[in-house]
């Protein structure tokens, strides 16, 4: 599948989801061994995150399902790719030296709103794919999973709030920002699951355009 770059900038209202949003379904996955990406991930806590184990569930590009939505690659602040549904409208798309409003780099959402994916990004000194665990689990989130896509190694959970769904992936880079890419709709709707993993198995490094 070609990936086709679509770069846009349209602020809209939209009420910003700050908690995080859909653990990756277990079935459909790999276990053959994948690299972490230096990029964005932590690789001066290798020693801590042995205890996880990111090579039983192993996501790529190629595990997106076409025939679950009519989508479009699109560069999410020029550093992820996604391939989102080609109805949804972007609403926010932080360019090179703009300044983010409320840390959210990247939001979109469909025609009605009822489905939403925004990326936030939040530095904090000391911050890793473990203490985020830690933290995690002592506030009460279930269904915690390590997990590695597209050679990105990430933390991948659910949780539920007010009748809405909400589940997602943090990454970490080795400033200790924390990337928190956000997915949101009503637990009643029940095609979201697979468009929810369709975009994360999408969920890769943007490529350089320099050849």
């Amino acid at each position: 599948m070609m990936k086709k770059k679509v770069f846009a900038l349209m602020m809209a209202g939209i009420m910003v989801l700050n908690v995080p949003a859909f653990v990756l379904a277990e079935e459909n996955t790999q276990t053959e061994e994948a690299a972490g990406s230096e990029d964005v991930t932590e690789t001066e806590e290798t020693a801590q995150t042995e205890e996880y184990d990111y090579e039983s569930y192993v996501y790529d590009y190629s595990m997106i399902d076409p025939e679950v939505y009519d989508g479009v690659w699109l560069s999410s602040f020029n550093l992820f790719d996604l391939y989102l549904p080609s109805d949804w409208e972007v609403l926010v798309n932080v360019g090179e030296g703009e300044v983010a409003e409320d840390d959210v780099y990247f939001q979109c959402a469909n025609a009605d709103q009822t489905r939403s994916l925004t990326i936030t990004y939040t530095v904090q000194e000391g911050t890793t794919l473990t203490s985020l665990t830690k933290d995690m689990e002592e506030v009460g989130y279930d269904d915690i999973s390590h997990v590695t896509i597209n050679d990105i190694k990430v933390i991948a959970y659910t949780t539920y709030e007010d009748g809405v769904v909400l589940g997602g992936i943090l990454a970490v880079d080795d400033e200790g920002g924390c990337y928190n890419v956000l997915l949101a709709a009503g637990e009643d709707d029940e095609e979201f699951t697979s468009i929810a993993q369709n975009i994360l198995y999408s969920f890769s490094l943007t490529e350089s355009s320099e050849e």
